[in-house]
């Protein structure tokens, strides 16, 4: 049955808008510094890593209130905390900022901005900077950062946690400081960590929510590890000394006129259609089926979209394995999806996919540019380019 009262309707969406414009003026603040564990920002203890560590919020720092996790410990009290099971302060000089104090389900472009510009100010004198997230859309934030901020001299790393720090086995204390490890190593990218692997941040997705794993590469394995000796960084991974800090390439902006729509039994042309139709669309991501597979019955509107009002509709992929191929799926319901204007985008994650659009999408407007940008060009290491 279609919804009777549209008045209603609308009012209800022109008031969830209201509130998320409330969200991000009350709770998404300026960046602030809240922990100084250094000798002064112009002294420096030569036998220690500086290490930035920017606190959005997530698992890592929340506590059960009236039977729900809710955010709650300070980036001040989650460092003391760890400190005082591993002796942090013994090992690096920290200078940590509050970024946001939110569920990760709520991140969002300004807490992004505000990551890369506190990054960008404290770049040139800290050796690395660790992201601490929760885990629902930390690969958004890692694959946007590496957008964002490319030709990094130094690793950021993004990390949380599958249980809160007063669970039995809790993992916040090992993530913690293995990602200061690996941001203290020679790695020079934007990365996840999580359970000892090291992701590149833009091929790295959510895989489980209770497993201590957490996180998988969907079309590979991770760039590094950690274990008994130490960081190990797998051949491929860009280190330290490819740019310097001057090198630094900084592009924060991003579109949000990118919808994605997921692909399933029960979606239909018509639900696209008001979903393209019901903001600033100037970009659509069909997450198809397996290689690339999306029902015959989308074709026209596929074809309309992008013949007809020049809007790209990318297909990225539900599943792991190799990607969609350039020319689209083996199956004929892929490949008259692409013949209908469909842009298959290989092997890039889900996640890239979305933070790929948003990039691109802000720097270009030509049709053909954009397609050319999106699956002819490897900015991060996003996606593998046929030869």
């Amino acid at each position: 049955m279609a919804i009777q009262n549209t008045k209603r309707l609308a009012e209800i969406v022109a008031e969830s808008k209201k509130q998320f414009r409330t969200f991000l003026e009350d709770e998404i603040e300026d960046p602030k510094q809240v922990v100084d564990w250094t000798l002064g920002k112009h002294t420096r203890d030569r036998e220690k890593n500086r290490i930035l560590v920017l606190y959005t919020g997530g698992t890592l720092g929340m506590e059960y209130r009236d039977g729900a996790l809710v955010p709650s410990l300070s980036l001040e009290q989650l460092l003391e905390k760890a400190n005082h099971v591993v002796n942090i302060e013994n090992r690096y000089e920290i200078e940590g900022y509050h970024i946001s104090h939110i569920d990760s389900t709520e991140i969002n472009v300004k807490v992004w901005k505000n990551i890369a510009k506190t990054i960008k100010e404290r770049y040139q004198d800290v050796d690395g900077v660790v992201v601490l997230h929760g885990t629902d859309t930390m690969s958004y934030t890692a694959s946007a950062l590496a957008f964002m901020m490319q030709r990094l001299s130094i690793p950021i790393v993004c990390t949380g946690a599958q249980m809160i720090m007063e669970k039995d086995g809790s993992d916040v204390v090992s993530n913690l400081t293995g990602a200061l490890a690996v941001a203290a190593s020679d790695l020079a990218e934007s990365t996840l960590y999580f359970n000892g692997n090291i992701y590149r941040g833009v091929r790295v997705e959510k895989d489980d929510d209770s497993r201590l794993h957490g996180f998988k590469n969907l079309t590979g394995g991770p760039i590094g590890h950690l274990g008994g000796h130490g960081v190990e960084l797998y051949p491929g991974t860009l280190l330290r000394g490819t740019y310097t800090p001057r090198d630094l390439k900084m592009q924060t902006d991003l579109a949000t006129s990118v919808v994605e729509v997921v692909v399933s039994p029960l979606t239909s042309t018509d639900e696209v259609a008001s979903a393209v139709q019901g903001g600033d669309c100037r970009a659509l991501i069909l997450r198809s089926y397996g290689p690339g597979n999306v029902p015959g019955w989308y074709t026209p509107l596929v074809r309309f979209l992008t013949k007809e009002e020049k809007i790209p509709v990318f297909l990225s992929s539900q599943c792991s394995g190799s990607g969609i191929s350039p020319e689209g799926s083996v199956y004929a319901v892929g490949k008259t999806i692409v013949d209908a204007g469909g842009v298959p985008l290989g092997d890039m994650s889900p996640s890239a996919a979305v933070t790929k659009s948003m990039h691109v999408m802000a720097h270009h407007t030509s049709m053909r540019r954009i397609k050319e940008e999106m699956i002819g060009k490897s900015y991060v290491g996003e996606i593998t380019i046929p030869r």
